[in-house]
């Protein structure tokens, strides 16, 4: 089933751009000029040469993708919180602003394709069988002047939850995002009382932003660290728990984490810390 394209922009309307032919993507090295942007998947670098950029400083950086799309799936029954999509592109738009995330062309997504329900409704997937899902479903793929990250919403669970221990969500091959719907509810629902709508929506919202942080490079994942921030014992997430790459926001013990904060009066996105933006703000030198 395909939905209608629901695009959100930071700054304006795309309105064509100029081909760049000095920039020839079978000859990286080559001599080239800064007077027009390049739209071969190479950059004209301050050094005067073309170069190559790839996830995550793709995603980043304005270098190549003046755009960034989300294209987003869903199992039946487990369509995506539009409140939880608001609020990672409202995070986008701030970061935008603040030039940690360059994307002047905009931010826009596709609500795309329902997938079948699995006929177990408590089905533990692997990986294998998520990879699959993700294969034979992703339509876009990053191109010239457009970064793209598609993200999956699944029913059942994940078959590397253990005991109490769940998995939210996970991101993995620099530009694809499982976010495990079904398992959110639940332990939003168990746990949440009469917030749990509320914590729900922000639980969505603060793991779909985190895997998207992943695959922005954080943390030491593919991204430069200016000063060590890596947590030694949960690889990829930083050591700040006030942080949003902290490893427990995408498991069931962030929930709590994140019931706290909005019982304390705050309903957004937990914020990436200075380590975090100082390796993004690094990002957009990088040549």
């Amino acid at each position: 089933m395909r939905h209608v394209v629901v695009g959100v922009l930071l700054v304006g309307v795309f309105s064509g751009f100029t081909d760049c032919d000095a920039c020839d993507p079978n000859k990286p090295g080559a001599s080239c000029s800064q007077s027009e942007p390049c739209t071969s998947g190479l950059y004209c670098g301050a050094d005067g040469t073309c170069k190559a950029q790839t996830p995550p400083y793709l995603y980043a950086t304005d270098k190549i993708a003046k755009r960034l799309s989300f294209e987003i799936d869903y199992v039946q029954g487990q369509l995506p919180n539009q409140a939880s999509i608001d609020a990672m592109l409202q995070r986008l738009r701030e970061m935008h602003g603040s030039g940690h995330v360059k994307k002047p062309e905009g931010v826009e997504y596709l609500v795309d394709d329902t997938v079948p329900a699995h006929a177990d409704p408590n089905h533990a997937y692997t990986f294998e069988e998520l990879q699959n899902m993700v294969n034979g479903n992703k339509n876009t793929r990053s191109n010239g002047r457009y970064a793209s990250a598609y993200v999956l919403y699944v029913d059942g669970h994940s078959a590397d939850d253990n005991g109490a221990s769940k998995v939210l969500g996970f991101a993995y091959d620099s530009d694809k995002i499982v976010i495990f719907k079904k398992t959110i509810t639940e332990v939003c629902e168990n746990n949440g009382g009469l917030f749990a709508a509320d914590i729900c929506r922000l639980t969505e919202a603060s793991v779909l932003m985190h895997e998207f942080g992943h695959l922005l490079g954080l943390v030491n994942n593919g991204m430069s660290m200016h000063a060590a921030h890596q947590d030694a014992a949960h690889a990829g997430h930083d050591v700040n728990d006030q942080c949003l790459m902290y490893w427990a926001i995408e498991t069931d013990s962030g929930v709590s984490m994140l019931l706290n904060r909005l019982l304390g009066g705050n309903s957004s996105i937990p914020s990436f810390d200075a380590a975090c933006l100082q390796d993004l703000a690094d990002a957009q030198t990088v040549q």
